[in-house]
């Protein structure tokens, strides 16, 4: 899966992230790992 492809799957995970939410608070909130929400970051860097 291509990083696009990642970040559309996770899209409003990225986007509340991109508003500031911790990174901890989006796991819990999205119901998703840490791991998952630091990839997505990391994706979010790379894009951006």
């Amino acid at each position: 899966m291509d990083q696009q492809a990642f970040l559309r799957k996770y899209k409003k995970l990225s986007e509340e992230l991109k508003n500031g939410l911790s990174v901890r608070k989006a796991a819990k909130f999205h119901d998703v790992s840490l791991n998952t929400v630091l990839k997505v970051w990391k994706a979010l860097n790379l894009a951006a």
